[in-house]
């Protein structure tokens, strides 16, 4: 602020103090006028009639200049300029993305699509039939089942605690549908059934199918020699098949 507006400022301080002064003091003469009016009314029945007072105050003329904007026009024309230059120097620049690969892609998408359209790829089609064999890879409706003329069933006696007997003792049945084998119910333990190796162990760890006294399972087998059994001496099964 120079000089010249701030005694401006000082100026126009003292003319508000100075008719705020006046206002105040002419607000008390009033209040005095008013209080001593009663009295001037009786007094004008004896004393001669006193004119009253022509007060007349005149308000002084208060100059306000315009305020100075040069500032203001500075800082628009000059310095925010700057700071918008300085906020984008400050915006990180976009890195390149190298999309020739994308691009190689999709080149071989349109051109695989094209052959596809002009039939120059086979188009992988859903199977019309579905084609189910028997086991023995003939199809299905092929060829009758055998019947046999004579039940294929057969019992094996476990001699030796822990040896593996073979169901048919060495020979062989050929089997279409495979057999069952059932434990006898009167069996003092589990037995296990697997290959010649089986080994008669049913904690978990042994090689065999643990199956209980009274209990049956099936296996689908070719012939009936496939399949040992072993256990606790005596113990049996018995078994069918077709």
């Amino acid at each position: 602020m120079d000089k010249k507006q701030n005694n401006d400022e000082i100026t126009k301080r003292d003319y508000r103090i100075a008719v705020r002064g006046i206002i105040e003091a002419l607000g008390r003469l009033s209040k005095e006028l008013q209080l001593k009016l009663g009295d001037v009314e009786k007094a004008a029945k004896t004393f001669p009639e006193i004119p009253q007072p022509n007060i007349s105050i005149k308000a002084p003329i208060v100059k306000v200049d315009a305020p100075n904007l040069k500032g203001i026009e500075v800082l628009l024309s000059k310095e925010l300029p700057k700071l918008l230059k300085q906020l984008t120097d400050s915006i990180p620049e976009t890195p390149e993305t190298d999309l020739s690969g994308v691009e190689k892609a999709l080149e071989k998408l349109l051109y695989t699509m094209a052959e596809v359209r002009d039939r120059k790829i086979p188009v992988p089609q859903m199977p019309t039939t579905l084609k189910v064999t028997n086991p023995n890879g003939t199809p299905v409706g092929s060829e009758a089942l055998p019947l046999s003329t004579t039940p294929l069933v057969g019992q094996a006696v476990i001699s030796t605690t822990g040896t593996a007997v073979n169901l048919e003792s060495g020979s062989s049945q050929a089997l279409l549908n495979g057999l069952i084998v059932t434990a006898n119910a009167n069996n003092v333990a589990d037995v296990c059934l697997g290959t010649f190796d089986v080994e008669n162990i049913t904690n978990g760890a042994g090689n065999g199918y643990v199956l209980q006294p009274g209990a049956s399972i099936s296996f689908a087998l070719a012939n009936s020699d496939e399949l040992w059994v072993t256990g606790t001496a005596n113990d049996s099964i018995s078994w069918a098949g077709s």
